[in-house]
């Protein structure tokens, strides 16, 4: 996993909107590069070429559900301990 610093900015730059839910376009794939999305109906973060790669998906089959893994990340961001 690869955190990128201004990604958001750019991202925003580069189609007039940030994004939609707090990691994306942040985190990227150790493995492949691609970046961590939400998908499916539970909205858990899974990684783009995963979900969207087909026959060459990357093999990181990781998948953090939404909600537990922004309420986890939260006091960090914010700056508590």
């Amino acid at each position: 996993m690869t955190c990128l610093g201004d990604s958001r900015r750019l991202q925003a730059r580069a189609t007039g909107a940030y994004p939609k839910y707090l990691l994306s376009g942040i985190v990227r794939c150790g493995v492949c590069g691609s970046n961590l999305v939400v998908s499916g109906p539970r909205h858990a973060y899974v990684y783009a070429s995963r979900v969207n790669g087909g026959v060459h998906a990357c093999a990181n089959k990781l998948r953090l559900p939404r909600v537990r893994l922004e309420k986890q990340l939260q006091p960090a961001a914010i700056g508590e301990s």
